[in-house]
């Protein structure tokens, strides 16, 4: 198996100086740099911060909150606050 993935890549690459170049540079290059660690924390971070706010968004607009507007005049009479929301509120 490991003879057909080297006889691939050598005719893909005829020049293997240049894969043995690139290998190298790739581990200078690593994979846990500064650079690395700053650009995934912050794609990660901002990936789960824009998709918990969209989803959240749909469970803000979806809930129906316990309320009615206040009409005046409450004060002035004696009816309990389920009696007035009875009185007052649509149906």
């Amino acid at each position: 198996m490991d003879n057909v993935d080297e006889r691939e890549t050598v005719e893909l690459l005829p020049n293997n100086e240049g894969a043995a170049l690139m290998d190298e540079l790739i581990q200078q290059a690593d994979s846990s740099g500064c650079f690395q660690k700053i650009f995934n924390k912050l794609f990660n971070f901002g990936a789960v911060f824009f998709g918990v706010m969209s989803v959240y968004s749909l469970v803000l607009a979806m809930e129906v909150p316990d309320h009615w507007c206040h009409v005046p005049g409450r004060e002035s009479t004696n009816f309990s606050l389920s009696e007035w929301k009875n009185l007052t509120l649509p149906r």
